[in-house]
């Protein structure tokens, strides 16, 4: 058996297979243990799933400048970016992370089940570039640690705020800050003979803990920021989903970018992604269908359960000219519940 399936097993994990990955989905029994963590500690959320693809080379920076949504050139080294990869139309085919580890080195970071598509697509536009691709997952597997706490508690283990390279014992560990809005997060790319070892040592440190990809979805709506295959998917324009954090329209030519000029200049899409908040009471669940002035105005696409005072908050995709004028929401079979939407932080 994989040891790190059983090291997860060991700690009561329930696994989910996603096209053929094996991902933690939730600990037994530690439904909320998992979101107070996250909320105020420090949760460690294994991302092994995530293929990891290395481009190197003399031309990687505006091979992938080409690509990608994103400006790679405002890219610090050992900084992180969200960036899209969209077709021709303009339409979201991938999304995915990517690393600038060094001057001439990117590693983006795919959702699991992206990889081999990812690579296919840069495969196809790469022709004369000098650079390399390969996949690094047989060497490093990325860790995320995520809350108020993670900081610290990579401080605890010898890192350095303002430094991505470092080393744990005698494993080379490289830590970039990739906060969720002002939400903590640390992606860390661990040297994979060493990272059970690392999430046990960060395991060992007070207020933190095992999480799975459940309360990390539960808490990414919580805050408000959208995901993809849950909000929004293959098909959906970057402006739909609300992501001006990935796209950059100043950046120059990149496959895609001329129906996103004419729709960021000339227009607006017919859809759009909100947040939304509920009555604490409301029976929901994403799929919802909602509603305003006795018609069809959207959809609920996740709903988190993780609640402030008396609301439940959630995300939706309504129609656009509804978000414009900020028309309060309700359900079909009660017209009195009063639903609230306000746009998306990074809403374009």
């Amino acid at each position: 058996m994989d040891p790190l399936i059983q090291f997860h097993q060991n700690h009561g994990a329930e696994l989910e297979e996603i096209e053929g990955i094996t991902i933690p989905i939730r600990y037994v029994n530690r439904f909320q243990e998992e979101r107070q963590t996250l909320i105020h500690g420090a949760g460690i959320l294994d991302c092994s799933s995530m293929m990891l693809i290395q481009v190197k080379g003399k031309d990687a920076l505006q091979f992938l400048q080409g690509m990608v949504t994103n400006d790679l050139n405002a890219l610090k080294i050992g900084g992180f970016q969200p960036n899209l990869i969209c077709s021709n139309r303009g339409k979201i085919e991938h999304r995915m992370e990517i690393i600038r580890s060094n001057d001439n080195t990117l590693i983006l970071c795919c959702n699991p089940g992206e990889g081999f598509d990812i690579g296919r697509k840069l495969d196809q536009y790469h022709i004369r570039e000098e650079l390399e691709m390969s996949v690094l997952n047989s060497k490093m597997i990325r860790v995320d640690l995520l809350g108020p706490l993670s900081g610290e508690k990579l401080e605890n283990l010898g890192w350095s705020q303002g430094t991505h390279g470092w080393m744990l014992d005698d494993l080379e560990v490289i830590t970039v800050e990739a906060p969720i809005f002002e939400f903590p997060r640390y992606i860390n790319l661990v040297p994979i003979e060493g990272a059970i070892g690392f999430m046990d040592r960060l395991k060992d440190e007070a207020d933190s803990d095992l999480v799975g990809h459940e309360a990390f979805s539960d808490l990414l709506t919580y805050l408000g920021y959208p995901q993809f295959g849950v909000d929004y998917g293959k098909g959906n324009f970057p402006q739909e989903a609300s992501l001006g954090d990935h796209i950059s329209f100043n950046k120059g030519c990149y496959v895609g970018q001329e129906p996103h000029a004419r729709m960021y200049h000339r227009g607006h899409p017919n859809w759009i992604l909100v947040r939304l908040t509920f009555p604490k009471d409301v029976d929901v669940k994403p799929g919802t269908e909602l509603y305003a002035e006795g018609e069809s105005a959207g959809t609920l696409t996740s709903l988190s359960s993780i609640h402030d005072e008396e609301v439940k908050k959630g995300i939706g995709m309504i129609r656009h000219q509804l978000s414009l004028s900020g028309t309060v929401l309700n359900l079909k079979e009660d017209s009195t519940i009063l639903i609230r939407q306000e746009a998306l932080t990074y809403q374009i």
